[in-house]
């Protein structure tokens, strides 16, 4: 993009499209820009460009209301000879009083211009000390409104934490309340009965816990006499055992004996009687 694209455009007149080209933040600079001694706020008021491209231009750069183009006229010089209307002088003032009573090389004031419109003709006659008394106090006044709404929205967001501390302090009161009523209950006790009261408590707190003990003491008893009978069992249950297995051993023992002593009583039998028990036995 030409960095004077800008200026092109308002020589040609071109007011819509200069106008959208100021929405573009990079052509802000080029408001900057002096083109044959001219910004473009002055090139906008000799070419008597709408007041709202005007408006448009000051608000881009607000300091171009200050800066001496051609023959040293500022832009309210430019505005005051083209008759331009009272929004576009009465924004160029409010942006530079003092430009009231600047003289141009032909030593000329905005003022000197005639003017056929009654209400630029009255901002121009206005004096200077007016103007920046009225821009001051509406200033002043602007940024009371500032304030005040900031106040007003303060006060909006502190409501509803207002309403929770007053529900909160509400809460805080019915406890208290309910403190006091216990504070009261308690003071009317008598130390005297206090002391029985404790005493009381004492009391039963330690038979229960002699019954207790007393419990787990037979608790434990009982199982050790539990575990002393099933050892005794076992142990009678072994011995027991070991008698059987003795007397089986010893009835062993005996009966192989007999036998023995019957086969020798058998041989020393007669021949003729074996011979006989052989025979009876056939």
């Amino acid at each position: 993009m030409s960095k004077f694209k800008l200026h092109l455009l308002i020589e040609e007149k071109k007011w819509p499209t200069a106008l959208l080209l100021l929405q573009d933040p990079d052509s802000i600079p080029s408001t900057k820009l002096p083109y044959k001694e001219n910004l473009p706020l002055h090139m906008a008021c000799d070419r008597q460009a709408p007041e709202e491209f005007i408006l448009a231009l000051l608000r881009a750069n607000e300091d171009a209301a200050k800066w001496p183009g051609q023959h040293g006229n500022l832009p309210l010089h430019i505005a005051a000879q083209r008759d331009l209307g009272f929004d576009a002088v009465d924004a160029l003032i409010r942006a530079y009083p003092q430009a009231l009573e600047y003289r141009n090389v032909n030593n000329c004031t905005p003022r000197d211009y005639r003017e056929t419109d009654s209400q630029v003709f009255q901002a121009l006659s206005r004096p200077t000390c007016c103007w920046v008394e009225l821009i001051e106090e509406e200033a002043r006044e602007e940024n009371q409104d500032r304030t005040v709404l900031d106040m007003h929205k303060r006060v909006d967001k502190a409501l509803p934490e207002l309403d929770d501390i007053n529900r909160k302090y509400v809460t805080l009161i019915d406890h208290a309340k309910v403190l006091e009523r216990r504070f009261h209950d308690f003071s009317r006790l008598q130390s005297p009965e206090l002391v029985e009261r404790v005493i009381g408590i004492e009391k039963t707190f330690k038979d229960s816990y002699e019954r207790i003990h007393n419990a787990c003491v037979i608790l434990e008893e009982d199982v050790e006499i539990s575990e002393a009978r099933d050892s005794i069992a076992s142990m009678a249950t072994l011995v027991r055992q070991r008698d059987v297995e003795r007397i089986q051993k010893i009835s062993a023992e005996e009966l192989g004996e007999l036998r023995s002593q019957l086969e020798n009583v058998k041989l020393s039998l007669p021949l003729h009687k074996r011979v006989e028990e052989v025979e009876t036995r056939e």
